[in-house]
């Protein structure tokens, strides 16, 4: 059972089924991504929701304007290759 709108950012599931349980979540009047279906959208639901149709590759494939965005800070690779900064991953473990 599907029980948060971030879904796409933690929990392994079919990508065509994240994607659409994501856009059926997005509040078509005012905007926005919420928890659930009916509830009122907010900016944690709403950030994770268009980073994970992002990472799932629909907003590209529907042609919507955006830029690659670096998962360590949360902002555009652009602007993290202009400023210069770097970051550390933790490689993952050896199965």
């Amino acid at each position: 059972m599907i029980v948060c709108g971030c879904v796409s950012m933690c929990v392994v599931c079919a990508l065509n089924e994240v994607t659409l349980v994501v856009i059926m979540w997005q509040d078509v009047d005012d905007g926005g991504i919420s928890e659930r279906p009916g509830n009122m959208a907010d900016i944690f639901h709403t950030y994770f929701g268009v980073a994970g149709l992002a990472l799932l590759g629909h907003l590209k494939a529907v042609g919507a304007p955006y830029e690659d965005i670096d998962p360590a800070y949360a902002l555009p690779v652009s602007l993290v290759a202009k400023l210069g900064v770097t970051s550390q991953s933790v490689p993952a473990p050896k199965v």
